[in-house]
C-alpha cells in the first residue's frame, strides 16, 4: 500500500511542471475557473430540454391519440404513433432529440419535418426552442466562458508580475545590503 501510495504522489509530483510551461498553466487555470459557469450552464440546459421535452411529448401523444382514436373509433386505444414521430415519443427521447439538435448530432430539419404534422403550434415551439436554446443560451454562455477564461489569464498574468516584482525588490534589498557592507568595510 505505501509503495501505490508513493507510485501515486510521484504521479502528482507532474504538477510542479506546469509552473514552467505557462500556456499549458494558463488552459489549465481557465479550464478550472469556467467549471462553476458549466454547471450552471448545464443545469439551465437540462431545464430547458425538459420544459420543451414535456411540450413536445405531449402534443405528438394527443396527436397520436386522435389520430388512433379516429382511425379506430375507440375512446380508449392506445395512442400508435407513425415511425416519423420516434424522436418526440417520450420525454426522454424529445430531451435527447433536443440535445442532439442543439449539438450537431441531428439536424433540426430531420427532427422539425415530422412536427409539421402534429400542428403549427408544435413547430412554433421547436422554432422557440432553436431561438432560445441555440441562439440565447449557447451563445451567451460562450460569451461567459470566454470572458471567465481571458479573466483567469490576466489574475495568473497578474500573479506572475507580482511575484517578479518582490522577486526584484528582494534582489534590490540584497544588493543594497552588500554595497552598506562594502561601504562600512571600507571606511
Amino acid at each position: 500500500r505505501a509503495l501505490r501510495l508513493a507510485r501515486t504522489l510521484r504521479g502528482v509530483r507532474i504538477i510542479r511542471l506546469f509552473r514552467y510551461f505557462s500556456a499549458l498553466r494558463g488552459l489549465i487555470l481557465s479550464i478550472f475557473s469556467t467549471l462553476g459557469s458549466l454547471l450552471w450552464t448545464l443545469l439551465l440546459l437540462l431545464i430547458v430540454f425538459y420544459v420543451f421535452s414535456c411540450i413536445f411529448a405531449q402534443l405528438v401523444t394527443d396527436h397520436c391519440r386522435f389520430q388512433t382514436i379516429d382511425s379506430t373509433g375507440d375512446q380508449n386505444a392506445k395512442p400508435v404513433c407513425p415511425e416519423n414521430l420516434q424522436y418526440w415519443d417520450n420525454v426522454m427521447d424529445s430531451m435527447m432529440t433536443l440535445f442532439m439538435a442543439i449539438t450537431g448530432g441531428i439536424n433540426w430539419e430531420e427532427c422539425y419535418k415530422p412536427l409539421k404534422d402534429v400542428s403549427l403550434l408544435a413547430m412554433g415551439f421547436m422554432n422557440l426552442y432553436i431561438v432560445i436554446g441555440f441562439f440565447t443560451i449557447l451563445n451567451v454562455v460562450t460569451g461567459v466562458f470566454v470572458n471567465t477564461a481571458i479573466e483567469s489569464a490576466n489574475t495568473d498574468k497578474d500573479l506572475a508580475t507580482l511575484k517578479q516584482m518582490h522577486k526584484r525588490l528582494a534582489q534590490v534589498d540584497n544588493l543594497k545590503q552588500i554595497f552598506q557592507e562594502i561601504d562600512d568595510s571600507n571606511a
